[in-house]
């Protein structure tokens, strides 16, 4: 069984929509790991630097949000743990409850 959060990618054939085999995404060469954080993860994936290349924020069910900046490119992206989307060096919090 994968854990953490995993990629699936619909490939569009003339007979069907077929999904291709689940890919764990990983940063830093290390599996992004939800569970950590009572999982019920909330991913999103996002131009949130403003480089043209999709980044990746995982929310949680603390009410975090975990940022994944993509340093590889838009073919092949590879993300690195920015840490906590934070504002004036402050988490962001989102109560979910």
């Amino acid at each position: 069984m994968m854990r953490g959060l995993v990629l699936l990618a619909a490939v569009a054939t003339a007979a069907a929509q077929d999904l291709e085999r689940p890919v764990q995404l990983t940063a830093g060469g290390t599996v992004i790991d939800t569970g950590k954080d009572i999982a019920h993860a909330g991913p999103l994936l996002a131009d949130y630097d403003g480089d043209g290349k999709p980044d990746l924020l995982v929310g949680n069910f603390k009410g975090h949000i975990q940022v994944y900046r993509n340093v590889g490119t838009r073919v092949t992206p590879e993300f690195k743990d920015e840490g906590l989307l934070s504002v004036n060096g402050e988490p962001v919090l989102i109560h979910n409850w």
